[in-house]
């Protein structure tokens, strides 16, 4: 996802440089972003487990689905976006940011 982040944003900079600054943040702010909307119903569901509601994945989702029906099921899987969409996305970003440069720099060596 961060790759193709840079792929999609170097084109919309005044260089179009895959290595700028701003473009490395902002592509490793929309790998955060990939993750998290990948993770988030794995993780609402282990919480739901975790607190005792229920013993496995699938009898999580399958009694949510059966109760409320698909369309709150799905708004129930996503519950929390906010927060981990705020806090994942520049996490992200600083993080594969700073990975990124410390390669480059590493290599020149």
């Amino acid at each position: 996802m961060f790759e193709i982040g840079k792929d999609f944003i170097a084109p919309l900079t005044s260089n179009g440089a895959r290595d700028s600054f701003s473009v490395t943040l902002g592509a490793g702010a929309l790998a955060g972003i990939g993750f998290w909307v990948a993770a988030l119903p794995f993780d609402t569901t282990k919480t739901l487990i975790q607190t005792g509601k229920f013993d496995t994945f699938s009898e999580t989702v399958l009694s949510s689905v059966t109760q409320d029906g698909v369309r709150k099921t799905i708004h129930r899987l996503f519950r929390g976006w906010q927060v981990a969409l705020g806090r994942g996305a520049p996490a992200a970003a600083v993080t594969l940011g700073t990975y990124d440069f410390s390669f480059r720099f590493l290599k020149e060596l």
